[in-house]
């Protein structure tokens, strides 16, 4: 990527990291590399923890963290935007710790005009990976998802 990409990662991870869902779970987002970024949590609260008697961090935060680190990511690809994670496939490696909570994505390639394909890891204190994920981000000024055999004014399309 380019450091016009660069500059995007850091434009969308100001932006993720100032919507309400990154304030409110204590999430900041930052820019990793020219396609990658890194999104982490700040600071432990109670809420964060529920797995195996609150020893541990919640799956859906975990995946707040993968999201706002993919869509950052994602960035690098394009122009100034919107965009939206649309995909999500976790591979849970083993349990993660409420200590130096991690999330490192990275663009894998693009599926088309304004699709990416992203690959993000969380890490812990001891390292990582604890989960291993793949999403598809589009952009959503340039790219419309629609279910296949829709056809683009909405209607069914001939078998």
């Amino acid at each position: 990527m380019t450091d016009a990409g660069m500059l995007r990662i850091r434009e969308a991870a100001a932006r993720l990291s100032a919507e309400p869902v990154s304030i409110h779970n204590a999430i900041r987002v930052e820019a990793a590399g020219a396609d990658s970024a890194r999104a982490v949590i700040d600071r432990i609260e109670p809420f964060h923890k529920g797995g195996a008697e609150r020893g541990l961090i919640n799956g859906g935060i975990l995946q707040a963290l993968l999201e706002r680190a993919m869509r950052a990511a994602a960035a690098a690809a394009f122009e100034a935007g919107p965009t939206r994670l649309v995909s999500l496939d976790q591979r849970w490696l083993g349990p993660v710790l409420p200590r130096g909570v991690t999330a490192l994505a990275r663009v894998e390639g693009r599926a088309g005009a304004g699709v990416v394909m992203v690959h993000a890891e969380i890490s812990d204190a001891r390292g990582g990976p604890r989960v291993a994920a793949a999403g598809i981000v589009v952009h959503t000024g340039a790219a419309t998802v629609r279910p296949t055999g829709v056809s683009p004014d909405g209607g069914a399309r001939p078998a």
